[in-house]
């Protein structure tokens, strides 16, 4: 059976729920922020990951690429877009942060974004182009040489 994770990573504990392919929960708990200890909780239970997701923020990169390594099928979201899924909750809490974005992970409904080489998170639009509701990119192009 396929299991879908949601990581709320804070400076010093990270929140992880694990739902199955019909959205019950399999499992809820906490590890401290650190590869090391995730890995291990992981290796525990995800025996069936599917997607295992958290959202951008300034530990992602760091995150990312130490559990990637692993072979764990990490995803990392959109923090303004899983930010306004989650904040419909009525319990804002880290704990029902990580079930929502294992439900976000569950669903498919999620934005994700491209954890470049050097570090930096690439955003879909951030080539100045437009998002899917018709509106201009959040941040602005940048000048070329030909405008200057």
């Amino acid at each position: 059976m396929k299991q879908y994770f949601g990581l709320d990573i804070s400076m010093e504990e990270t929140s992880i729920c694990v739902l199955d392919e019909n959205g019950g929960v399999t499992f809820e708990g906490n590890a401290p922020t650190d590869p090391e200890a995730i890995a291990k909780l992981l290796r525990r239970h995800a025996g069936n990951a599917e997607r295992i997701v958290f959202e951008t923020g300034s530990l992602s990169n760091w995150l990312w690429r130490q559990l990637r390594t692993l072979g764990f099928p990490f995803i990392c979201l959109d923090a303004r877009h899983a930010n306004a899924a989650l904040s419909m909750r009525i319990n804002k809490s880290d704990q029902n942060d990580a079930k929502g974005l294992a439900e976000m992970a569950r669903t498919g409904w999620y934005w994700q974004v491209a954890v470049k080489r050097g570090g930096e998170l690439e955003h879909p639009f951030d080539a100045g182009g437009s998002n899917q509701v018709g509106e201009s990119a959040a941040r602005p192009r940048q000048p070329d040489a030909r405008s200057v």
